[in-house]
């Protein structure tokens, strides 16, 4: 009856460590997809895509002698533009 309390008990404990796991994980697989260039790798039966280069040549740095290759990420979206104000002084009439 004992040990039938301490594996429940550690399943508890395995149940809790993976339900924080899980929310620590998926807020950080979201972030790597909020940058303009993706690495493409492969492994032995399966493709690895990292999304976290803010530019072409940060990629390429890291992707350089692994065998892969760089591109565009297709689910980036830009931070909208904000139009400055024309600061320029109007002219004067002669």
């Amino acid at each position: 009856m004992g040990q039938w309390i301490s594996t429940a008990r550690a399943g508890a404990v395995l149940a809790g460590a993976s339900a924080i796991a899980a929310a620590v994980a998926v807020p950080n697989a979201a972030a790597r997809t909020d940058y303009p260039y993706c690495a493409v790798s492969r492994g032995a039966d399966i493709i690895y895509e990292d999304c976290s280069y803010g530019s072409f040549a940060a990629c390429l740095e890291e992707i350089r002698g692994l065998g892969g290759y760089c591109r565009p990420n297709a689910r980036y979206v830009a931070p909208p533009v904000v139009p400055q104000p024309d600061r320029r002084q109007p002219r004067r009439p002669r």
